[in-house]
């Protein structure tokens, strides 16, 4: 099998995205690896060594502990094969735009400015995800705004919060700490836009070391916006000005996690 064929092959698999999405925030045990999953460690061993023949992961031997690394080199062959494709697509959507500016009717007085161009997903340092939760728009937002309901579901799977706190206005902070999956995790922000129960927006910066003590590293922007779909919540999240596309792939792991936990949480609340 050709590198390629193996690497999209290794890709296939939710739980090996899943794998590597994890190790994209540091090198790991096998058994900090497993937590989250519900298999045995032999299953998740064979994983790993899936995504090691591939050569997206290293697995190094230190004393008794078997650690795992990602190899972001492994998987230079797969996003240079992607960027030809998008490239293209590129092109063509440049040429759709051109050629609904020239045929577009003129009304008396329209100027012929750029035209707009409207993306589920703007560029690649933004992540745009969208849920539909089992309970009206005024559950589901008091979820996001409570800070005893909320350490009661936010975070990845394997991630336990320790501490949570909201000022709950508009310039007001929010903070939380968590453990889990082999590290600490310490987040805050400040709230830009409350209008319950349609929009929430707050800034988002990860804290050095896993500690609200230490400095806050680059900050990022979440907006909520839900929207009532009969006796349901559709959530739209949209996380803006990553630094890389690192940092979007992190974290549309771990918002994943956290809705799956927060259809459970407003199901158990019901």
């Amino acid at each position: 099998m050709d590198t390629l064929s193996q690497t999209f092959s290794a890709l296939a698999d939710p739980t090996r995205r899943a794998i590597l999405a994890r190790l994209a925030t540091g090198a790991a045990t096998v058994g900090e690896i497993a937590e989250p999953f519900d298999m045995s460690l032999p299953a998740v061993s064979r994983h790993l060594k899936v995504l090691t023949d591939a050569g997206l992961i290293e697995r190094h031997t230190e004393a008794q502990w078997r650690r795992c690394e990602l190899r972001g080199e492994g998987l230079r062959a797969a996003a240079d094969w992607i960027e030809e494709y998008r490239r293209f697509w590129e092109q063509q959507f440049d040429k759709l735009e051109a050629y609904l500016k020239r045929t577009a009717p003129q009304s008396k007085g329209q100027s012929k400015g750029r035209a707009m161009v409207a993306s589920a997903v703007p560029d690649d340092r933004t992540l745009v995800m969208t849920h539909t939760f089992d309970a009206a728009p005024a559950r589901v937002f008091a979820a996001w705004t409570d800070p005893e309901q909320f350490a009661e579901w936010f975070g990845p799977h394997g991630m336990k919060n320790t501490h949570c706190r909201f000022d709950l206005r508009v310039g007001g902070t929010w903070e939380l700490t968590g453990e889990g999956l082999g590290t600490r995790r310490a987040i805050s922000g400040k709230y830009l836009a409350i209008d319950p129960p349609r929009r929430l927006s707050f800034t988002w910066a990860w804290h050095e070391s896993g500690s609200l003590d230490t400095p806050r590293e680059h900050e990022t922007t979440v907006t909520l916006e839900f929207k009532p779909v009969g006796k349901r919540t559709e959530v739209t999240l949209t996380q803006s000005r990553f630094r890389d596309t690192t940092g979007t792939a992190n974290h549309h792991w771990g918002w994943t996690g956290s809705f799956e936990k927060l259809d459970a949480f407003l199901s158990r609340a019901a």
